[in-house]
């Protein structure tokens, strides 16, 4: 088993933003997997992030559809940054300006 970093674009969702602004259409967000190579790596990413807004946190809050998710990067990680590195987690949230 190796250890990746997956860089994932997440498109089609609508969340209405804090300020009162235009809702939040997309996202980047990073997963780090183990996996068997960087195509198993991708999938496990994918599906990481798919149960936050299938049943998790973000569900509730998205009035648009299920993210279409897209690879922007994968990269093989040293076994000891995965390890002593804390996980990323969380999204960065654009709209459609």
């Amino acid at each position: 088993m190796a250890y990746f970093s997956v860089i994932l674009n997440g498109e089609g969702i609508s969340v209405e933003s804090g300020s009162g602004g235009k809702p939040v259409t997309g996202f980047y967000t990073t997963r780090w997997v183990e996996a068997n190579d960087s195509d198993h790596a991708v999938d496990l990413a994918k599906a990481l992030v798919s149960l936050d807004w299938v049943d998790g946190e973000y569900s509730v809050l998205n009035r648009g559809a299920t993210p279409t998710l897209r690879v922007d990067d994968v990269r093989e990680l040293n076994r000891f940054r995965y390890w002593l590195h804390r996980k990323p987690r969380g999204h960065a949230f654009y709209t459609s300006e």
